[in-house]
């Protein structure tokens, strides 16, 4: 969170809304210190359930509101600041989260709790890594991997870049270049990883970010989504999620399987996600009397 001192952000706690200038903090009190036109004002780092930065053409008013004002219509976001989510009523434990709300979890673990996004990235690519290895046992197929431009395309990227010391025949077709990916498209291009424009006849097909179609699919023997599904009509498929779905497990019509990548308790507790067992990995599946469950891959 250093890298932000001297940035202008907007701070949302349950009873705040503080739009101000990042002065100091002091982990070891949990606080930080904001400077809201001159005044230094002390946020409890554990009651904040937003960050955003503050667009520079709006930081000429640095301001204190009262929790009333994040709920007035006619205080709208700008156009093009994220929008952002809220949180589920209290008390209310949720099963998966949006999109966005997945932005904020990861935001707030990268610069508040841990673990960092290279940290999920890496632990999500070994989780993968040790589904395909110990439980599919599916090392000896031709793999392709389709990315787009978001953090489940860098956890393929980094897949990838590990299946090539296990020898498999790995193919990347990647379908955008974020600075992020670039480096990893680095890395894995450096240990001779192969990148195609189209698919030929790789038979496990690894999907991350990326719409999928049939002629993708087409004669696969199995399909992995990364971080969110679409229902092919082919029948081996799964989904991966990390850490939380980000959408409902059952509807899904594969397998869908929860990689843990070690988010802090405090994220946890803030957007009120449902906690599961200290598994690496484990099947999802549908509890009609207590709603999604799990059980051993």
């Amino acid at each position: 969170m250093e890298e932000y001192i001297g940035a202008s952000l907007i701070i949302k706690t349950s009873t705040l809304k503080v739009i101000g200038v990042l002065h100091q903090i002091h982990p070891e009190t949990h606080k930080m210190i904001i400077d809201v036109s001159g005044v230094k004002k002390a946020i409890d780092i554990r009651e904040i359930d937003e960050v955003e930065i503050l667009p520079e053409e709006d930081t000429t008013s640095p301001r204190v509101t009262a929790s009333a004002d994040l709920s007035n219509p006619k205080k709208k976001q700008s156009e093009g600041r994220v929008e952002r989510m809220p949180l589920p009523a209290k008390g209310k434990v949720v099963d998966y989260v949006s999109h966005e709300t997945y932005q904020q979890i990861l935001h707030l673990s990268d610069t508040f709790y841990g673990p960092s996004i290279d940290e999920i990235v890496y632990s999500g690519a070994r989780g993968v890594l040790h589904l395909f290895v110990n439980i599919f046992k599916v090392m000896d197929k031709k793999f392709v991997i389709y990315t787009g431009s978001g953090v489940f395309s860098e956890i393929a990227v980094v897949l990838a870049r590990l299946c090539l010391i296990y020898n498999s025949n790995v193919s990347l077709i990647p379908t955008a270049e974020t600075s992020r990916l670039s480096k990893e498209l680095f890395y894995y291009r450096n240990n001779g990883g192969a990148v195609e424009t189209v698919r030929t006849d790789q038979t496990v097909v690894i999907i991350a970010d990326v719409e999928c179609t049939e002629e993708m699919v087409r004669g696969s023997e199995r399909i992995v989504f990364l971080g969110d599904y679409q229902n092919t009509p082919l029948p081996n498929k799964e989904v991966v999620f990390f850490g939380v779905p980000t959408s409902d497990p059952s509807m899904f019509t594969g397998s869908p399987i929860l990689c843990d990548i070690g988010l802090s308790p405090q994220i946890y507790s803030k957007f009120q996600l449902k906690r599961y067992a200290p598994k690496l990995l484990q099947k999802l599946t549908k509890d009609p009397a207590r709603g999604v469950s799990t059980r051993e891959c």
